[in-house]
């Protein structure tokens, strides 16, 4: 490394540049996106992969025993390969970063194409840091910290993205046919994006008039003539989604869900307005009809045709391209907006309020207001001279009800911090500045490094497997198990049959039927236990009695259960490492073999 007193001078600028970018980016990264372990969808993948591992037992689980949406998905069994030869939590580990970095490459290109290189950089900064959630309830977002295909489906689709801008479209539809393959849902908004940019004039009428017609006739086949998937969902199915999955509906989402969604999409108008004809205006205009097209999608099977066929395909998550494609054009619209004068510094206030309020308060308001406001200042005949004083005071009205009702963010905050290093490194023109930001940034790596290497983890499910090896032969292949939790445990852990996952009902009717039923069978048998085996203990309220156990028990198909209790029947503790030391299995055939005296 250079000395300090060569960082100071201006040949040297290159590489300080280089170690404050790299660095910053790292300890970026690092902070955005630990690894978070077996959480979420990450279960589901798992399970895809073990069950080609462990056929004889996981095959027969509820999650496949009627078909579920592995079939759509060439990864799993490239995961379970990678399973047999490096175990569990390194494969799982070593892709989840892998994909995180091909998102975080792919994004790089794709701002590169659109800005000059100092805005691609600071905006890929932005797109490690602002989160990446979209659609309802926090379910989704884009680059996850857990193991699942979305996220190199998401780097692929960015990619092609960037093959089409760039006019290679043979490598942008090859790119996109893997895509396609690891998951078909988050590649089919970039598949219609390549397509409009490949005949920009007629995409609208194109792809518009043929989603047009493709509905119209559909909702027809599905009422008149049902064929497969094309047919209306019916009630028992709808009923038990809202029970199970409560996001797929647009009825069943909160405001800070439209909010999640209209923010990018605001974004992207004022994208399309303020900046000049060129590859990033004509990349905003297609993300931002791709985003609306799904949320409109979303409506319309919700309140006119619930067809199958739309209600699976989630047409709403289309916006996490919007999203994405949002956070890397708010560099170059950012500047754009700077150069423009008061009115339009008033207008990126807005939009920064619009981004800090999407989870929480306001955002909504502030976007629509900065669409709004764009509208006037870029197609007004003349300047207008006392706009940017409303606009100025809108944004200091929608910032103060922020930050009191939801304070700061560490995330916006770290943005902030980002905006001011680049502005360092790029803008200050005095070299001491670009020194002072290499130490800074190195410094802030350190530390960010070190945390993150000290940080506690999970204990790994390989020796969690090995140490649960009694419970496994205890359990036979084809029995079922009833975790309080953590449904991934039998999966997982043991590569024994879950009771309840609450996985793949939205691909099929009769897995949902059977889930629904044995969840109505446990809310009867013990409907005020329920809570209280899920979170583990609580100190607030007595741990139920044996009898409640036996009770489940007396569930059909159902042989062995997991809880947090030691009860006076026989059962078997766990013997693996914290926090899964203080589990015990019980057979329900010991179980209904106590009596009720020692209940």
């Amino acid at each position: 490394m250079p000395s300090p007193a060569s960082l100071t001078s201006p040949s040297d600028l290159r590489l300080t540049t280089a170690i404050v970018v790299g660095l910053g980016l790292l300890a970026l990264f690092l902070y955005a996106h630990p690894y978070g372990g077996m959480h979420a969808d990450a279960e589901v993948y798992a399970l895809q992969a073990l069950s080609r591992l462990y056929p004889e037992s996981l095959r027969g689980d509820m999650f496949f025993r009627f078909g579920s949406q592995d079939s759509y998905t060439v990864f799993p069994p490239l995961h379970a390969w990678l399973i047999g030869r490096l175990g569990f939590d390194q494969s799982a580990w070593l892709l989840s970063r892998a994909f995180l970095v091909a998102l975080a490459a792919a994004a790089l290109l794709l701002a590169r194409a659109c800005m000059e290189r100092e805005q691609a950089w600071l905006a890929l900064a932005l797109f490690l840091l602002i989160p990446g959630a979209y659609g309802p309830h926090n379910v989704f977002a884009y680059g996850e910290n857990v193991l699942t295909p979305r996220t190199l489906a998401e780097a692929l689709s960015l990619a092609a993205l960037w093959l089409a801008l760039r006019a290679r479209w043979r490598a942008s539809f090859a790119t996109l046919a893997v895509a396609l393959l690891l998951h078909p849902i988050m590649a089919l908004p970039a598949l219609l994006g390549v397509a409009a940019l490949r005949a920009p004039a007629r995409a609208p009428l194109l792809l518009g008039g043929g989603a047009a017609l493709g509905l119209a006739a559909a909702t027809a086949l599905a009422v008149l003539w049902p064929i497969g998937p094309i047919d209306i969902m019916d009630h028992d199915w709808r009923a038990t989604l809202e029970l199970l999955t409560p996001f797929l509906k647009a009825q069943q989402w909160w405001l800070p869900d439209w909010q999640r969604s209209v923010v990018p999409l605001a974004t992207l108008a004022v994208a399309v307005i303020a900046l000049a004809p060129g590859r990033g205006r004509l990349l905003a205009a297609t993300a931002l009809a791709i985003g609306a097209a799904g949320l409109a999608l979303l409506i319309y099977s919700s309140f006119v045709a619930p067809i199958v066929l739309l209600v699976q395909g989630q047409a709403w998550r289309w916006t996490w391209l919007a999203r994405a494609v949002a956070v890397l054009l708010l560099v170059p619209t950012g500047a754009v907006l700077w150069r423009r004068g008061p009115n339009g510094v008033a207008l990126l206030a807005l939009l920064a309020v619009g981004w800090y309020g999407s989870e929480d308060a306001l955002g909504l308001e502030a976007a629509l207001c900065a669409v709004a406001i764009a509208v006037l200042e870029f197609g007004a005949a003349r300047p207008m001279r006392y706009l940017w004083a409303g606009a100025g005071a809108l944004a200091l009205l929608f910032g103060a009800g922020i930050v009191h009702l939801i304070g700061f963010t560490e995330r916006l905050q770290l943005a902030a911090g980002a905006v001011a290093v680049w502005w360092l490194v790029f803008r200050g023109r005095r070299a001491w500045l670009t020194a002072v930001a290499a130490f800074g940034t190195a410094t802030v790596c350190g530390v960010q490094l070190a945390a993150t290497l000290a940080a506690p983890r999970e204990p790994d499910y390989d020796v969690v497997s090995r140490a649960l090896a009694p419970w496994q032969r205890r359990i036979g292949a084809a029995q079922t198990v009833l975790n309080f939790g953590d449904s991934a445990w039998p999966w997982v852990a043991l590569h024994r049959q879950s009771y309840f996952g609450n996985v793949g009902i939205l691909f099929s009717r009769r897995t949902a039927m059977a889930m629904r039923a044995r969840n109505d069978e446990l809310q009867q048998r013990a409907a005020a236990d329920l809570a209280w085996f899920s979170a583990g203990r609580s100190a607030d309220r007595p741990a139920p009695s044996l009898a409640t156990l036996r009770r489940l028990c007396g569930a059909p198909d159902l042989d062995f259960i997991v809880a947090p209790v030691s009860y006076p029947v026989p059962h078997a503790g766990s013997g693996a490492p914290a926090p899964f030391d203080s589990l015990y299995l019980y057979d329900c055939r010991d179980l209904l073999a106590a009596g009720d005296d020692r209940a």
